[in-house]
């Protein structure tokens, strides 16, 4: 009977050196940047971030509606806006960036959500496009700090219709708006097979 290989403190494995040669992560870094392995790579990783949103967004809807029909004191729940509108545009930048990847350009250094959407080649209705615009500020700081290096960053902005509003404003209607484009993004090999 062999006996088994004895695990030493430091190691990976059985001895083998768990920082491979840095010409091989070069290469790793470049294979999952490029086709084919690009586009899945950012559409598995918008996946996940898409089945995360799609929970934290029931739970905000529940949280809302609490807040509109009386909650207080002690039950009052904490919002989750913020993480959520984090990970909504999140998971479009990934889907985003899995189309440029896909059409061979490597994946642009930016969160400004239309930027890549122009980019992507994605034509945007009037609600998707100002659902970009509010998400784009969550990526970019209001997901996780609660002010942006600039204050210029947090003065309302025109709403397409008329009027003003907080870059960080999140409507019930958005959920709806969100899903719909994430449903087109999915799957950019299949658009581009059809367009």
């Amino acid at each position: 009977m062999s006996k088994a290989p004895q695990h030493r403190p430091g190691t990976f494995g059985r001895g083998v050196e768990p920082r491979p040669d840095p010409q091989f992560w070069r290469d790793q870094h470049r294979r999952l940047g490029t086709k084919p392995f690009g586009p899945v790579v950012w559409r598995d990783t918008a996946r996940e971030l898409e089945r995360a949103t799609v929970i934290l967004w029931n739970q905000w809807k529940r949280d809302v509606s609490k807040l509109t029909h009386g909650a207080s004191g002690s039950s009052l729940p904490v919002c989750l806006t913020r993480p959520t509108a984090l990970l909504a545009g999140l998971t479009i930048e990934g889907l985003l960036k899995a189309a440029i990847v896909d059409r061979g350009q490597p994946a642009p250094r930016t969160h400004k959500l239309t930027h890549l959407a122009r980019e992507a080649q994605v034509g945007l209705s009037k609600d998707e496009k100002d659902l970009l615009v509010r998400l784009e500020a969550f990526v970019r700081w209001a997901g996780r700090y609660p002010v942006p290096l600039k204050p210029e960053h947090m003065m309302p902005r025109r709403l397409p219709a008329s009027g003003f509003a907080p870059r960080t404003l999140i409507k019930l209607s958005d959920v709806a708006v969100w899903r719909g484009l994430v449903r087109r993004l999915r799957d950019p090999l299949r658009q581009n097979r059809q367009g």
